[in-house]
């Protein structure tokens, strides 16, 4: 049976003034309508102005994970999404996630927004409709290029930042990082192995306007503070204790210190007692030694007219040694001119040493030529007398006739 062809799609229609009385029949990659089963959601007309902030109106798909071009619906309350394996459910929520700005990781399935964009596709996209608790809804658009995994985003059908999108999406109280209010398949483990005190601080983050959540961190502030407080005022309890035993030590040191100054003022005392002391020792010895002065001046007078009987002879030798001297003087004057005269006979009697030493040396030479002349003569004398015995023992000659 040959596939029906796809309807059409309608003409965008700008910001705000989309029917989301109910959903448009919505149809698959080949062209089949949808099934209620396929996520062909309905909703009753309702007022946007009348809505919370932040409930999902609508929901399309573009070239995403196994969808070619589906828009989703869902009602105001509660909603169930239901399918055999493969009908897309989770592509739902993983574009709920995404394109509300949350990081792939998020779904625990890949790392990067490439790898949901439909097999075969350049570019996939997501498109949120969010009530804003006005007549007008928040439009957020995601695209992502299958080649760098790069993303941009929309705002209203305007070009926009990730920043922007998160700041808006956070105004509205979604939180697709909060385990209690977004939870995909594959992060149920990840959500069994919270602690209470984790999931406490969730919920609390997802419940409400958040309030609680400011007050219960606000409240471990505190108690961080108290904690603080406390081991500030250990602390400072240990530093007073220190510094008592500080100060007590010295008061010990005051004390010496005390003990210290009364010595230097007593030392200072005395200092200034002690040139008056030296004045009284100095006046004493002053008086020792005027007494003393005296009696050696009385004996110096004593001395002095011994002196003088005792410098009578001494004039007299005196008179001697004056009249010996000039005779030295004269014995002097007498050796000078004759000193000439010894000078030339101590160079004569000194040449004639050399002379003398000559001479001799020579006397020694011939008495060694004499000895030696003699030694000859003997050998000559023995010689003589052995050729005289050796001609006797060979008898008389024959006679000549």
């Amino acid at each position: 049976m040959a596939p029906k062809r796809a309807k059409p799609e309608p003409p965008p229609q700008p910001p705000g003034s989309e029917d989301y009385d109910s959903a448009p029949e919505t149809q698959n990659d080949v062209g089949s309508p949808a099934s209620p089963s396929s996520l062909a959601l309905t909703a009753k007309r309702r007022r946007l102005d009348v809505l919370p902030k932040g409930q999902v109106l609508k929901v399309r798909m573009r070239n995403f994970m196994t969808y070619g071009d589906v828009t989703v619906v869902p009602g105001p309350r509660l909603n169930l999404v239901l399918g055999p394996n493969g009908t897309g459910k989770s592509s739902l929520v993983n574009a709920l996630c995404l394109g509300l700005g949350g990081a792939p990781n998020l779904l625990g399935r890949a790392e990067s927004v490439k790898d949901f964009v439909r097999k075969g596709c350049q570019q996939g996209s997501t498109e949120i409709h969010l009530s804003s608790g006005s007549d007008r809804p928040i439009i957020i658009t995601r695209q992502m290029n299958s080649e760098d995994g790069t993303s941009k985003w929309l705002l209203n059908n305007q070009a926009s930042t990730k920043e922007n999108v998160l700041k808006k999406v956070a105004d509205l109280k979604i939180q697709v990082d909060n385990l209690c209010q977004f939870l995909p398949q594959d992060k149920v483990v990840m959500f069994a192995r919270l602690s209470p005190i984790e999931l406490l601080r969730e919920t609390e983050k997802a419940i409400g306007s958040g309030h609680l959540w400011e007050l219960h961190q606000s409240l471990a502030d505190k108690a961080n503070s108290l904690r603080d407080d406390k081991e500030d005022v250990q602390r400072k309890e240990s530093d007073l204790e220190h510094n008592r035993q500080a100060n007590s030590a010295l008061e010990r040191e005051v004390q010496r210190f005390k003990e210290r100054d009364d010595v230097l003022k007593k030392v200072t005392l005395l200092n200034q007692r002690l040139p008056w002391l030296r004045y009284e020792e100095c006046k004493a010895d002053y008086r020792q030694l005027q007494d003393q002065q005296k009696a050696m001046v009385r004996e110096l007078e004593h001395k002095q007219r011994q002196l003088t009987q005792q410098q009578l002879p001494l004039r007299e030798h005196e008179k001697a040694a004056q009249s010996a001297a000039q005779a030295m003087r004269q014995g002097r004057a007498m050796l000078g001119k004759l000193e000439p005269t010894i000078n030339t006979e101590y160079d004569a009697s000194y040449a004639l040493c050399d002379e003398m030493e000559v001479q001799h040396e020579r006397i020694q030479s011939l008495d060694e030529a004499a000895q030696e002349h003699a030694a000859n003569l003997e050998r000559l004398q023995k010689k003589v007398d052995d050729t005289r015995a050796e001609l006797q023992e060979l008898g008389p000659g024959p006679q000549v006739g």
